[in-house]
This record gives structure tokens, C-alpha cells and sequence, in this order.
């Protein structure tokens, strides 16, 4: 019975992901916005650049993917939340 809710509320979940669409990403409704390698960069105290709070913003996104040909994680940082790449996955 457990196992039987746990996939029910899993179905769910990727029904509503899979219906997060964006106009300003790919014709499919495919964004960087609504990819799980994007993340939301913010401000720390220490920093020269993008110095404040960790609460702030820097109005600044990374793609955080692993290429085939290297074992590390990799940032690429991005002025705009939307885009498209080769390298999107859903959230």
C-alpha cells in the first residue's frame, strides 16, 4: 500500500514538472529555466565582486554539468535565467 502511494505521488509530481513550460527557451517548451543543471547564484560578504548578503541575488545563474570526456563538475555562468542547450534536462 506504501509503495503503491509513493508512485502515485511520484506520477503526479512529474506530470506537474512535465507541464512547466517556457516561451523563451526552445519551441518545446524546453528552458534553461526549467532545467535541472541551472542553478541561482547569490552574494557573499567576503566577495570583491557580487560582495553582500547571502540572501542576495547576483541576478546571475550557473549550468552545472559533467561532460563525458571529464569526471569533474563544471560551471558556466549565464546573465539570463532562459536559454537552451544541448545539455538540458528536465526538472
Amino acid at each position: 500500500m506504501e509503495n503503491d502511494n509513493l508512485k502515485t505521488e511520484s506520477n503526479n509530481a512529474n506530470v506537474l514538472l512535465g507541464a512547466v513550460k517556457c516561451a523563451e527557451g526552445w519551441h518545446d517548451g524546453s528552458c534553461c529555466c526549467n532545467c535541472k543543471n541551472q542553478i541561482e547564484l547569490f552574494k557573499h560578504p567576503w566577495n570583491k565582486v557580487n560582495k553582500g548578503s547571502i540572501m542576495e541575488s547576483t541576478e546571475m545563474y550557473a549550468c552545472i554539468v559533467q561532460f563525458d570526456c571529464d569526471k569533474e563538475y563544471k560551471g558556466i555562468i549565464f546573465e539570463k535565467k532562459h536559454g537552451m542547450c544541448e545539455m538540458h534536462m528536465r526538472r
